[in-house]
């Protein structure tokens, strides 16, 4: 497995890969670790047009998504996990 770590949020990696368009989104490789500005770690797979991804807030927060990427869109789900501070979920989409 690739490791990446940079220090940029993981919604503007995926909001840069959705604007460029179908063709760009299925081959571009998103599966890596990542770090957020906040200092959360995702932990990504992506495969095809789907992307899964763990994400480790530490103490305040821990969560899944699960998606797809459709054209220029991203749209899934998270859920918050009973480890992390907070409990919630919610439709997530990117255009």
């Amino acid at each position: 497995m690739r490791a990446r770590s940079m220090i940029v949020p993981l919604a503007a990696v995926v909001m840069l890969v959705a604007a460029a368009g179908p063709a760009a989104a299925q081959s571009f490789d998103l599966t890596g670790v990542w770090q957020d500005e906040n200092g959360a770690v995702y932990t990504v797979r992506h495969v095809g047009g789907r992307v899964a991804w763990y994400m480790d807030g530490g103490a305040r927060v821990k969560n899944v998504f699960v998606g797809t990427i459709a054209g220029s869109s991203i749209t899934g789900e998270w859920f918050d996990l009973p480890s992390g501070g907070s409990w919630a979920n919610s439709v997530y989409q990117i255009k």
